[in-house]
């Protein structure tokens, strides 16, 4: 085979691993529920697509490092849409309707619901 096919499956390999969270990033947004997904698996990807990288780079080699550009990039919008849901998370007590910390904490809610709105769109 010449190298202009290794190449193309170096670019649609990598392209499938780089993209290959995003339906997790959806159903994480969609379902404002990130409880399952683990902070090691996501410190422990990007360090280990990082450390790829660097190798990529060093080699040279344009398909890898775009593929593992990709990954990096959805790995860091999956662990900072975990960190917003658990900042963001409803504490476990449920206050009156009557305290202001309530009525603060709907506004706030309804601005990340629109927030949210934007960036699915």
């Amino acid at each position: 085979m010449s190298p202009r096919v290794y190449d193309v499956f170096g670019y649609c390999g990598n392209i499938f691993l780089g993209i290959q969270l995003i339906p997790q990033i959806i159903k994480t947004i969609r379902t404002r529920s990130a409880e399952d997904i683990s902070y090691m698996f996501l410190t422990t990807s990007t360090l280990g697509l990082i450390s790829a990288g660097v190798y990529a780079i060093h080699l040279r080699d344009l398909p890898i490092i775009l593929g593992l550009c990709c990954g990096i990039t959805m790995n860091i919008v999956l662990a900072a849409s975990k960190f917003i849901i658990h900042i963001m998370a409803p504490h476990p007590q449920t206050p009156h309707a009557s305290d202001t910390t309530f009525a603060h904490n709907k506004k706030e809610t309804s601005e990340i619901k629109e927030l949210q709105e934007i960036i699915i769109v």
